[in-house]
């Protein structure tokens, strides 16, 4: 985008940016989240200068005073997120002149980022102690890791760790995994669960990986949680945080990116340790995916069947009764359940996709 602003665009940005500084709101709902999405598609311009304000907000954020003029440091006073967004507005009507200057900033700034997200090469004197710990189809396991924290691994579940003197992380390879962190004010405790991050140092908290879904919840203390930015469902190397604290809960989805922060019973954080299975607007595909850790054989949705992306699953299910489950589904939801194939399940759609 490299033409100046339109009194029509200004207004679009300014509307952009409410809405950037609504989402990061604790009682940002389903119902705002409906509006936004009403406003982002309404035209194409709604979406492009939306996608704009986010990444420019971002990327300001990381920048070095060095980067940018007096124009661009001027504060009105009021908090940093709402002084960026007019220094963009400001910014983005003399664009011609700064897109070269900026271009090669920004470029830096994405540099760095994907410099920080690489794994740190220990040193000669800090070689990482490293382990592996698994749990086998349908039985949780307990853990002590070599600081003393606790981890209960779900069915079939896999990590790994490498810890040095400065850092304890650890790797969510697949499957479900709780922590009862062990407190180290020196050493904060990371976990990795593919692009996501969570970062605590004495808490604990819930961390599950399904159907490329991963979703982090939190019983005592708070957690860092980070994950890319997402601009046209795809990863930039930019990173969006949020801290999520006790009796809160987050998603992270790769097309959209990392979703608000919502409540949670306590009682229910990492629920499947006590062998119940609990969803609260879920697609099939991550029902699926945790059904197949704790069964002999493997849960697919079928979608060629049907349309079943538009179903969300709302319930509570014991896990070592995943037929009970599946009949369940079949019998709310409206669907079949195939056994027809040795050590395969399919859940497929009473109704026939139309052509």
């Amino acid at each position: 985008m490299s033409e100046a602003l339109t009194p029509r665009d200004t207004r679009i940005l300014e509307e952009a940016h409410r809405w950037r500084l609504r989402q990061g709101e604790a009682d940002f709902s389903d119902a705002d989240r409906t509006s936004f999405e009403a406003w982002r598609h309404k035209s194409a311009r709604h979406a492009e200068l939306y996608d704009f304000a986010v990444t420019m907000y971002h990327a300001l954020g990381t920048l070095d005073a060095a980067d940018l003029d007096a124009d661009m440091l001027r504060r009105s006073g009021r908090e940093h997120a709402v002084a960026v967004k007019h220094s963009t507005a400001r910014f983005v009507a003399r664009w011609p002149g700064r897109l070269a200057v900026f271009g090669s900033a920004l470029a830096a700034c994405a540099a760095m980022a994907v410099f920080m997200l690489r794994p740190v090469e220990p040193q000669n004197d800090d070689k990482p102690v490293t382990a592996t710990y698994q749990s086998a189809l349908g039985i949780t396991k307990q853990h002590q890791l070599a600081d003393g924290t606790i981890v209960t691994l779900g069915a079939a579940s896999e990590i790994t760790t490498a810890y040095t003197g400065g850092q304890r992380r650890v790797n969510l390879v697949r499957g479900a995994a709780y922590f009862e962190v062990a407190k180290d004010p020196d050493r904060p405790f990371l976990v990795a669960a593919g692009a996501l991050t969570a970062t605590a140092r004495g808490t604990a908290f819930d961390v599950r990986r399904a159907a490329g879904i991963t979703r982090v919840a939190v019983s005592e203390g708070s957690v860092e949680v980070g994950y890319p930015y997402v601009v046209n469902d795809s990863p930039t190397n930019l990173k969006t945080r949020r801290t999520v604290s006790a009796g809160e809960q987050i998603a992270a989805v790769p097309a959209i990116g990392l979703g608000t922060v919502r409540p949670i019973a306590i009682a229910s954080v990492a629920a499947w340790r006590s062998k119940r299975l609990l969803y609260d607007g879920v697609a099939l595909e991550e029902i699926a995916g945790d059904a197949s850790r704790y069964s002999a054989v493997q849960v697919i949705v079928d979608e060629a069947s049907g349309s079943l992306a538009d179903i969300r699953v709302r319930g509570s299910f014991q896990s070592d009764d995943i037929d009970s489950m599946l009949n369940t589904l079949a019998e709310v939801y409206r669907l079949k359940i195939d056994r027809s194939t040795d050590g395969l399940v399919r859940i497929v759609a009473l109704v026939p996709r139309r052509k």
